[in-house]
């Protein structure tokens, strides 16, 4: 659908979007919203008034308590906290302000990032909002959960800069690079990870390294950045100087095809991913520890939680970010009602994900997995 003044707007007209796991609330809301406005604040991180209104309204508290409903006060807000970081430093450094439009300055900076929580004893530069910000978030890793948690947060920031900084020189990626790009690039596979963080789940590092449970853990980041990337496109074709890494855009190129064309081939894909997701995920829990079922579950909320924020925020259904401007799309209501593809058990024809179905139990033709290799 074209509308509005700039004959270039596309609202999308988006399709249900099959959920079948529920959306729960954690109950420190509330206090999180506040405390992480606290914490932008503190830091400043956002360049103009108006960037600081679009991070408010993107209520980053709301969507932690969706994403993660169960855990402690504490880790909780630090969720929070990181998520609005990850929105900061995405737009700023990544997609609309002005170090995005200069790689070697973006890349220099978020090397300084990462070191300052691979060694947050001492900050390294006090000046650098985005690193002090960062390092605030590992120190309270440490105090709340565990040094080992804390690390591993590190190990994952590290795969999210490194997408960041390939998508700087990889600007209109083919759809098996644009796969691997939103994986790890913003936040993909980070945020899924408080699924576990929040709730200070046991999980040992066998169970972490099982390929059928990294498969799970990347089906459900997967979920989450292509449903979002459904949701944001239009917002980010009319305000920022989009680079092309973005599902909707990715396929239109791959298949030289319209926008609403390329969400019903996106759709399918969607669907595809979480019928081997329901398929595998149940499996592996029911030989899984009392931590990795809880850490599954955690990853069903993460899903639906956050489908029920791309649809109802300011963020992404409107193009200004606050409210004002056009409606960026139509639909997109969550449904219980599965959908034909869900029991496709064929491979999608992407080779950097084509192994997930490796994997599943409903292939009578899959290979044996090499369970913890």
């Amino acid at each position: 659908m074209t509308t509005g003044t700039d004959p270039g707007f596309t609202r999308l007209e988006l399709p249900p979007f099959y959920c079948p796991f529920p959306v729960s609330t954690h109950p420190h809301l509330a206090a999180a919203e506040v405390g992480t406005v606290d914490f932008m604040d503190e830091f400043g991180l956002y360049w103009t008034p108006t960037q600081r209104r679009r991070l408010i309204d993107a209520e980053c508290g709301r969507l932690a308590a969706i994403l993660y409903p169960y855990g402690s006060n504490e880790l909780l807000q630090v969720s929070s906290d990181y998520m609005l970081w990850a929105f900061a430093y995405d737009d700023e450094y990544c997609d609309e302000g002005p170090t995005s439009l200069r790689p070697a300055e973006h890349i220099v900076a978020s090397s300084r990032m990462q070191r300052a929580i691979e060694s947050p004893d001492l900050p390294i530069d006090e000046s650098d909002r985005y690193a002090m910000a960062i390092r605030d978030i590992r120190r309270r890793l440490d105090r709340y959960a565990s040094p080992l948690v804390g690390r591993r947060f590190a190990e994952w920031q590290r795969g999210y800069f490194w997408i960041e900084m390939w998508k700087q020189v990889s600007t209109q990626p083919s759809l098996n690079d644009y796969v691997i790009h939103r994986l790890y690039g913003g936040g993909g596979m980070t945020f899924p990870t408080f699924a576990c963080i929040v709730p200070n789940l046991e999980v040992t590092e066998a169970e972490l390294a099982d390929h059928r449970f990294s498969a799970v853990l990347e089906m459900a980041a997967t979920l989450g950045t292509w449903d979002s990337d459904f949701f944001s496109y239009t917002k980010e074709r009319a305000r920022s100087r989009s680079k092309g890494h973005n599902l909707v855009a990715t396929i239109m190129r791959e298949f030289s095809c319209s926008p609403q064309d390329a969400v019903e081939i996106g759709t399918d894909y969607r669907n595809r991913v979480m019928g081997l997701y329901l398929r595998l995920s149940r499996d592996v829990a029911r030989q899984a520890s009392q931590g990795l079922t809880d850490y599954i579950t955690g990853l069903d909320h993460y899903v639906s939680g956050g489908l029920a924020w791309y649809c109802s925020n300011k963020r992404y259904n409107s193009t200004s970010g606050t409210g004002g401007g056009a409606r960026t799309f139509v639909g997109g209501d969550l449904t219980e009602d599965p959908p034909a593809a869900l029991d496709n058990a064929e491979p999608l024809p992407i080779p950097s994900i084509a192994w997930w179905w490796q994997h599943d139990p409903g292939r009578s033709h899959r290979t044996s997995p090499n369970r913890g290799a």
